[in-house]
């Protein structure tokens, strides 16, 4: 379809936005309750409001109907360079029609399950205020190619598990919108194998789902063996997404 075809309907407020995208967790954990989005036939945008990420804008739907949609947004609301954009997962050649910068493919997943209990989990605590320096470090030599950021906007609390004084595996809580949320899980590489990173998901996700009722994570698509670990623990998947960044 030409994008000057296109004729989106507006929606204000959450319950439109929710009628037309869907009430899951992963429509939920973005939203105010003065979201503005805009639909067609075959999919939907609407502005988020997440704290870590404000600007960004967020799709659902058919890739094709989706990229159209995007392209419409851009030539009728202020997204300049580097806007943060989740697309529905999109192959190469469907993105190459836009002007973006592909940041990482990646699977929401969600449950309301709580996982069997796991051996470890009791080893499993909620860290005090002044074990940033311990979590950026296990935080830099477990993901390298990631920021190590403790304090990063939106975290609410940090859990881990020690062995002796040294810190070995952690993992946030950056809950919003009623939706648990888990971020950042790492276990030191040197103690890798030990059922860590399972023992640590499994009381996070125990401990959230009491509090909220549902929790989510998300995890990119190259991850199998972590992949493999959510969905024993009773995570499904919810959305598949091509995190981007307009680049004109």
């Amino acid at each position: 379809m030409t994008v000057s075809c296109l004729s989106p309907r507006r929606l204000v407020g959450v319950p439109e936005l929710f009628t037309a995208a869907g009430a899951d967790a992963y429509t939920r954990m973005t939203v105010t309750e003065d979201v503005v989005g805009y639909a067609t036939d075959e999919a939907v945008a609407w502005f988020t409001g997440v704290p870590w990420q404000p600007g960004s804008v967020s799709l659902r739907g058919r890739a094709h109907a989706a990229i159209d949609l995007l392209e419409w947004l851009r030539a009728e609301e202020p997204l300049g360079p580097g806007a943060p954009v989740r697309l529905p997962l999109l192959p190469d050649a469907e993105l190459e029609r836009l002007p973006v910068h592909r940041e990482e493919d990646w699977y929401f997943l969600a449950t309301e399950r709580a996982p069997r209990k796991r051996r470890g989990e009791s080893d499993v605590e909620v860290l005090p205020s002044g074990e940033s320096e311990r979590i950026e470090r296990l935080l830099r030599d477990g993901h390298p190619a990631t920021s190590a950021e403790p304090r990063a906007t939106g975290i609410r609390r940090w859990f881990g598990i020690r062995e002796g004084e040294r810190l070995v595996a952690c993992g946030a809580d950056r809950s919003v919108n009623g939706v648990g949320f888990l971020v950042k899980i790492t276990v030191d590489p040197a103690y890798g194998g030990r059922g860590l990173g399972s023992a640590l998901t499994a009381a996070m996700t125990r401990a959230l789902l009491a509090e909220f009722g549902e929790v989510a994570l998300g995890v990119t698509v190259d991850n199998a063996r972590a992949i493999g670990l959510y969905e024993r623990l009773g995570y499904r998947e919810v959305a598949d997404v091509s995190s981007v960044r307009l680049t004109g």
